[in-house]
């Protein structure tokens, strides 16, 4: 083996393992901020049968979800909960107008589905101001 093909497959390896990290439940770092301003975790929250207005995961088993413009929960789902992290879009399950905890799921990708466990709505604002750069409201 050559020296640049040992260099090479190092750096394969190296990347590779950082993928590995990040999948293994690591919190991810483009935006912690969803976690720090989570609130105490609730039992349920109203669906106004509106679809959700965006999401992301930031971590593997856990993904912001806006149900408004400005009402953002943070879920955590089941483990272990395969291809969310790849996941196009997703929706959640409710009853009568109300997603509960335990009981409900994050539906993606044709037929896969996870439960939700916890449910902590995020503030927002607070999160729109760390990421501006401005001292957080309390």
């Amino acid at each position: 083996m050559t020296p640049r093909t040992s260099l090479s497959l190092a750096a394969l390896l190296a990347v590779a393992l950082t993928g590995c990290a990040n999948k293994a439940g690591d919190v991810d770092t483009r935006n912690p901020r969803y976690i720090q301003f989570a609130g105490a975790p609730v039992e349920s929250f109203p669906w106004v049968g509106s679809p959700i207005e965006r999401w992301w995961d930031v971590a593997s088993e856990k993904l912001v979800v806006w149900t408004g413009v400005d009402t953002v929960y943070l879920l955590t789902v089941q483990a272990p909960c395969l291809e969310l992290t790849v996941a196009q879009g997703v929706s959640l399950t409710h009853t009568a107008g109300v997603v509960n905890r335990g009981f409900d799921y994050v539906e993606f990708g044709g037929h896969k589905r996870c439960q939700i466990v916890e449910i902590r709505p995020v503030d927002y604002k607070r999160v729109r101001e760390a990421e501006a750069g401005k001292p957080p409201s309390q």
